[in-house]
Formats: C-alpha cells, structure tokens, sequence
C-alpha cells in the first residue's frame, strides 16, 4: 500500500512536469524567418507539427507507472481480502473448537447425571429384591418348621393312642389304618395346596415388583408408599395364611380326636364318663357363658345339657365336692322367659333355686350351676366355671 501511494505522488509530478511550456527548436534546415511563422495561438509551426520528447517520454512513463499502480492496487487489495479471510476463518475455526469443547462438556456431565440416576435407581431395587428374598426365605424356614412341629406332634399323639389300644377288634384296626390313610391324604393335600398358595403368593409379590419397578420413574416419595404398602399387605397375606393354616390344623385335630374317641368309645384324655356321655370340667379357669360355649366346641362338644335326675345329681357331687359354681347349656337370651337347651330340646324338669329365675335387673339370661346343687339365672357376661358334654 505504501508503494502504490509514492507511484501515485511520482506520476502526479509527471504530469504537472508534462504541462510545462515548451521552448522551440530552431531546426537546422529551415530559415530562421520561417521559424517565425506563428500560428493564430502564439505558437510557432515547429511547435505544432514536431511532437515534443520530453513530452512522449512522460505520457510513457505515466501509463506505465498507471499500469503498475493499477497492478499494485489489485494486489493489496487481494491481499488484505486474503489475510481478512484467514483471520475469519482462524476466529471461526476457534469458536467451533470451542463450541464443540462445550458441547461435550455439557453431553458428558449429562451422561454423568443420567448415569448416577440409574445407578441409584439400580441400587434401590437391589436392596428391595434382597429384603424381599429375605422375607420370604424366613417364611419358607418358618413354615416348614411349623409343619414338622405340627407332624410331629400328630405322630406322637397316633403313637400314644396305639400304644393305647393294645386291646380291639380287627375292625378297629381296618378303621385305624383308614383313619390314618385319610389323615395322610389330608396332610397330603395341605402340602400340596400350600406350595400353591406360596406359589400365587410368589406371583403376586412378582406382579407388584413389576409395577412397583415401573411406579419408580414417577418419584422417590411414590415409592416408599407403595413399598410400604406392599409390605404391609404381604404381612397382612402371610399372617391370614398363617391363621387359616392354624384353623384347619385345628380343625383336622380336632376331627380327629372325635373320630378317636368314637372309634374307642371312650372319653378323651382328661374328660369324665358317665353312662353314655363324657364329661370335661375347667376346674382352674373361668370363662364367659358364650366363651365357655366356644371352648367346647372348638372340642366337638357343648355346654351340658341336663336331661336326668340321675345326670343332675352327678354334676350336683361334681360342683359341690368342689365348692363352684359352673355354666351350663340353658339360656333365654333369644326371648326373655323362654329357656332353652343349646341343643334345642325343651325345657322339662328344672331344678331352680327357690325365687330364680327372676332376671334381676333385666339382665340375668344364663343359668349356673350353683354349689348347693341347684340352678341361678345370673348376668352371661360374668365369668365362671363350665363344664363341656360328649354324647357317645
């Protein structure tokens, strides 16, 4: 750029200096009088028909010198074109460097953030999976523990009651080993149902692990609660499996040991035996009249029902000799006034004591045995003594 503009002063100076006025030349074969023939503008005729050197060699000069400013221009002008370009494309070189530096940065922190929510989310599950499998190998362990416990005893209790029966029939024997056949099959069948129910058990916990894994997305709070709730409904599944185990264990026992006693046409262990009935008395515990009831029940029996004089003056020695006074299956609880059996047989012959019943207060719906032998309406929430009845 520098050199252009002194090519520029040059050729201005070149141009002035080409304006300057011209001084003739005489020529050597021309009069010096026809030399000054002038023309109408004060010039000479040389000056107009013979061009000037200095003249020729200035306007060469200039448009050379023209040419290579011309040249000069175009080259700097390239060139600063080229440099502005290279800067640009240096700066966009750098912020695309940077940018994609940035970029990655914010991808890779992403990542990583992504990357730890799934690793605690996977955490979490592992654990659930892990108290759950221990739960349920607790429960395993338990119930096959309770089982053998409960088989155990079974067996003792068969062992005794043949160890018992040294004496009978071939067709109590034929009986016994149906008996114990149908026992096994029952035993059987209870082993095979609860593998069952474990395995639906087992399902349903998978089922609810699904959606619980699937709730997961929805939120931390939203998890505790369903896993709360989850365990609490397992709890609340096992322990109903727990309990309806127990009452049918209860049952089967209790089945059996009427069968037993039907078989051997004797009393179970603990019980009295007069004519053809059997006979329990709670000597050391005291129950409600409804309770009491139950209590026999849960035995295949009921509260006695007094249907001799022979029957009452065998239960008159059995609470006098002890000084109690005891329940017994007679109640008006259904229509005040109207006793009745539990049996549903009617009422006959009583044996009240003098004045009774008289449902003091209104409230008095049970009858007692009293100690002097004879019979007491008295409040059914009390508690008392009772005595239990098998009919052989």
């Amino acid at each position: 750029m520098k050199a252009a503009g002194a090519l520029l002063v040059l050729l201005s100076c070149l141009s002035e200096a080409g304006g300057a006025e011209y001084v003739p030349e005489t020529p050597a074969l021309v009069p010096r009088s026809e030399s000054l023939i002038t023309s109408p503008h004060g010039m000479s005729w040389s000056s107009i028909t013979r061009p000037k050197p200095a003249v020729l060699w200035s306007s060469k000069i200039i448009a050379d010198l023209a040419k290579q400013v011309s040249v000069l221009q175009n080259n700097a002008v390239d060139k600063a074109l080229t440099l502005e370009m290279a800067q640009l494309k240096a700066d966009l070189t750098l912020e695309m460097a940077q940018l994609k530096t940035d970029l990655t940065l914010e991808m890779t922190q992403l990542k990583m953030t992504q990357l730890m929510a799934d690793l605690t989310l996977e955490l979490e599950m592992t654990q659930l999976k892990t108290d759950l499998t221990l739960e349920m190998t607790q429960l395993k362990t338990d119930l096959p523990l309770e089982m053998t416990q409960l088989k155990t005893n079974l067996t003792l209790e068969m062992t005794q009651l043949k160890t018992d029966l040294t004496e009978g029939q071939s067709s109590l024997d034929l009986e016994m080993t149906q008996l114990k056949t149908d026992l096994t099959l029952e035993m059987t069948q209870l082993k095979t149902d609860l593998p069952l129910e474990m395995t639906q058990l087992k399902t349903n916990l998978t089922l609810e692990m699904t959606q619980l894994k699937t709730d997961l997305t929805e939120g931390q709070s939203s998890l505790e609660l369903e896993m709360t709730q989850m365990k609490t409904d397992l709890t609340l599944e096992m322990t109903q499996l727990k309990t309806d185990l127990t009452l049918e264990m209860t049952q089967l026992k209790a089945d059996l040991t009427l069968e037993i006693t039907q078989l051997k046409n004797q009393c179970p262990f603990g019980w009295m035996r007069t004519g053809d009935s059997c006979y329990y008395y709670s000597e050391y515990e005291t129950k409600t009249w409804q309770q009491s009831r139950d209590y026999c029940q849960n035995q295949r029996a009921d509260l006695v029902v007094i249907n001799s004089r022979e029957e009452q003056d065998f239960l008159d020695r059995l609470v006098v000799n002890r000084d109690k006074m005891v329940w017994f299956g007679l109640t008006d609880r259904e229509t005040e006034g109207v006793w009745k059996w539990v049996d549903g047989t009617p009422l006959t012959t009583t044996y009240w004591k003098p004045g009774q019943p008289d449902d003091w207060r209104q409230g008095e719906d049970c009858a007692t045995l009293e100690n002097d032998g004879t019979w007491n309406d008295i409040p059914c929430g009390l508690t008392r003594n009772w005595i239990c009845e098998i009919v052989l």
